[in-house]
């Protein structure tokens, strides 16, 4: 993997005007790597997302692992707290 930092935005937006005020968005920032496609791990996939395991065993497919370095909270349209974990 040429560049290993990777970041995550998961948020609850809902497209609506009061998200200015009520969205929550979290940024996970961390590094990634390959990881061997143990047992558990694919059939940890599978039971979540049974219709996708053929991609998950697939030679072309690749488990990724994000080693978390630190998250960022952001509510309120502008309040910002850094979390390191």
């Amino acid at each position: 993997m040429e560049n290993p930092e990777v970041s995550l935005l998961i948020d609850n937006r809902s497209n609506e005007a009061e998200d200015f005020q009520t969205a929550e968005a979290v940024t996970v920032y961390g590094r990634a790597r390959e990881t061997s496609k143990q047992k558990y791990l694919v059939d940890m996939y599978a039971k979540k997302h049974p219709y996708l395991k053929e991609f998950m065993t697939s030679s072309d497919s690749a488990l990724i692992e994000v080693i978390v370095n630190r998250f960022s909270l952001v509510s309120q349209f502008q309040k910002v707290q850094k979390i390191i974990p």
